[in-house]
């Protein structure tokens, strides 16, 4: 085994390691005020306190989950592009390209459970 196959491996470990200590740290050991420096922080998630605390424990859970979703897909495609074509030089790239896309996604959907979270709240009063 090269230091490249080794790679297309050990990057999935790495980053699944990170998201799930993150998402752990987060959703276990959320920050109780809105701040700049740790935590969960968009502009809809600082917009008041009940966002904030909502956003906390959502941005961990999604951490939790998006980190092993990247983690399978990255391993997956490496498994079987670097098996199917012998050319373990185009799996870095994608397994790059799913590690920028993904969490955008993740992002956009966690944005969209607060916006829903922030509607209902505001209907409730």
């Amino acid at each position: 085994m090269n230091a490249e196959s080794l790679y297309i491996y050990v990057m999935p470990l790495a980053i699944l390691f990170s998201f799930s200590i993150a998402g752990l740290v987060l959703y276990l050991f959320p920050p109780k005020k809105i701040n700049g420096i740790y935590g969960y922080r968009t502009p809809r998630s600082m917009k008041n306190q009940s966002n904030w605390d909502y956003a906390q424990k959502l941005g961990g859970k999604f951490m939790l989950i998006f980190g092993f979703v990247i983690f399978l897909i990255q391993i997956t495609v490496g498994y079987f592009v670097s098996g199917y074509t012998r050319d373990q030089s185009i799996v870095l790239p994608i397994q790059g390209t799913i590690l920028v896309i993904l969490p955008i996604i993740m992002l956009l959907v966690c944005e969209k459970q607060i916006e829903n979270f922030e509607k209902t709240n505001i209907q409730k009063f």
